[in-house]
């Protein structure tokens, strides 16, 4: 059981976005002096209303500053930049749906706009939609080709829908853009187990490991492959390493029974299911894996202590 493990998101930051909008506002509006007060924003003045919300969005009002960005629209529908920060607030509110609504009404306006494609494949990737998640990662690419975080995002989108060529061909995109991420490392490791590739997954966990030592689940799904290889004490060991960082990382206890019915260690197998199941009672994994370990302790049992019995 490997585990993809994709907590990290790989959102623009608040400064780069900012930086971007701001360049386009300069281009195509001289700069206005506002007042952040409402009260004080002349009629007609979109701008006023429109830095009142990047205020406000700051700040951490995005109710205050989703209103503020509806009063600019009403006055200018078709400034591009609104609609896109009017989705960054959304987002905010955890209104996904709306979120991808206002990039859309963005990208109508001006599609040549990397930030609005690659986060709208974000919130897509997000609400399960992989498919259309990785065309807008495409559209974004088209317009920036040498952006780390849309290779890898994309990689991730096409690893849920189990394409996993095409992702191999990202998170290589991704890792020859920026070779020192370990989530990205570890992900081609995910890709490559599912393609059978069992030995370059092993290199791709080495190395995100060399990176990053303390991520558990990369010691977990550099098991998975070892196991794949028949190197069982290997994968065992690989699997403890997990459990000393995350000993309630069940997962790892489900993998570590199996490992050790493979060295024939059945009672040591069985111990590591019942720590599985101490942790999540529920563990389907677990109780088969133990089904299959009292099996195998019975095939092995000695015909003359079985005869005794009877």
């Amino acid at each position: 059981m490997t585990e993809n493990n994709y907590n990290e998101s790989k959102y623009l930051t608040q400064e780069q976005q900012q930086k971007y909008y701001l360049e386009q506002l300069k281009n195509n509006q001289q700069e206005t002096e506002t007042d952040q007060q409402s009260e004080n924003i002349k009629p007609g003045d979109y701008l006023g209303w429109y830095n009142r919300g990047n205020v406000l969005e700051d700040l951490g009002g995005y109710e205050e500053a989703f209103q503020a960005y509806e009063e600019a629209l009403k006055i200018d529908p078709n400034q591009y930049e609104i609609w896109y920060n009017r989705g960054l607030v959304l987002g905010k509110l955890e209104r996904c749906e709306d979120e991808i609504d206002s990039y859309d009404r963005s990208l109508a306006i001006e599609p040549n706009q990397y930030p609005a494609w690659y986060n709208r494949g974000i919130v897509l990737n997000d609400l399960g939609k992989h498919g259309e998640a990785v065309e807008s990662f495409e559209r974004a690419l088209e317009i920036e080709s040498n952006r780390y975080e849309a290779w890898y995002n994309k990689g991730k989108s096409l690893t849920h829908l189990e394409r996993y060529q095409e992702a191999l061909e990202s998170f290589k995109q991704a890792l020859n853009i920026n070779s020192e991420d370990s989530q990205a490392w570890n992900n081609l490791g995910v890709v490559l187990v599912n393609l059978e590739y069992y030995e370059e997954a092993l290199t791709a966990y080495d190395r995100a490991l060399t990176i990053d030592s303390e991520k558990y689940y990369i010691w977990n799904n550099r098991g998975v492959a070892l196991g794949h290889l028949g190197r069982y004490e290997e994968e065992v060991s690989s699997y403890n390493r997990a459990l000393k960082l995350n000993p309630n990382y069940y997962q790892a206890w489900d993998n570590l029974g199996m490992a050790l019915m493979n060295l024939k260690d059945y009672q040591e197998g069985i111990k590591a299911c019942k720590k599985a199941l101490k942790i999540k009672p529920d563990d389907y994994q677990a109780w088969q894996n133990w089904r299959k370990l009292l099996k195998k302790i019975e095939k092995n049992k000695d015909p003359k202590q079985s005869q005794k019995k009877q």
